[in-house]
């Protein structure tokens, strides 16, 4: 029982971070050409997202929440701009390239990760 538990609780956040992907503020993101102005709008979404998930009306506040680009690179993280920066998760978690080409292409997600 409580690993369905467990796992709707996964599946419900999976859902939440697709939507959140979504949002015109994210998607802007990657419309910026200059990196800087990339990275710093990835930042300030990544602390945004934080707190909205942090207030309980999203859900639960992720340990660390991640902006990824198309090819599993980060972008930016929550707390550090440059802390992650350009490090390849898809080599890190088999789930990232899994998410590929699902939704926009320009978004591969927002992680939670202990």
């Amino acid at each position: 029982m409580h690993q369905s538990i467990t796992r709707l609780e996964a599946l419900d956040f999976a859902n939440l971070v697709s939507g959140l992907s979504h949002r015109p503020g994210v998607v802007g993101i990657f419309d910026k050409t200059d990196e800087t102005a990339k990275r710093q709008a990835a930042f300030e979404q990544c602390e945004g997202l934080n707190a909205y998930l942090g207030s309980g009306a999203g859900s639960r506040k992720p340990i660390s929440l991640r902006i990824i680009d198309s090819v599993g690179k980060v972008v930016a993280r929550d707390l550090n701009v440059n802390v992650m920066y350009g490090e390849d998760l898809r080599a890190k978690f088999p789930a990232v390239p899994r998410r590929q080409g699902t939704g926009d292409p320009r978004i591969s997600g927002l992680s939670r990760t202990g």
